[in-house]
């Protein structure tokens, strides 16, 4: 795969996680983690990207209906998500996982 598998613009980022990985550049990435905070107990998530020519975003979560999307990523998986330009708060996060996100 060759090109732009990520792209970040207008504070969202979207790409495929399998395009990504097998971007021809060292730059391209995408993904989602969910993590339990040890004193609270929290849920917590985090989604990131970073494109072609290196610019990074992510957004981050305590709202565990964002977390629950943010566990469905898996290796075929199309993400997108928008974040608060002033806080990197997570205000939107999509997962697609059809035959379509399929290499």
């Amino acid at each position: 795969m060759a090109g732009q598998q990520v792209d970040i613009i207008n504070w969202r980022a979207s790409g495929s996680t399998y395009a990504a990985r097998h971007s021809m550049d060292k730059f391209q990435s995408i993904g989602c983690e969910t993590y339990i905070g040890n004193a609270t107990g929290e849920v917590h998530g985090r989604c990131y990207a970073t494109d072609a020519s290196g610019q990074s975003a992510y957004c981050w979560t305590k709202d565990e209906r964002y977390s629950s999307v943010m566990q469905s990523v898996s290796a075929y998986s199309y993400i997108v998500f928008n974040w608060n330009t002033s806080t990197r708060e997570c205000i939107a996060v999509s997962v697609k996982n059809s035959s379509e996100t399929l290499p």
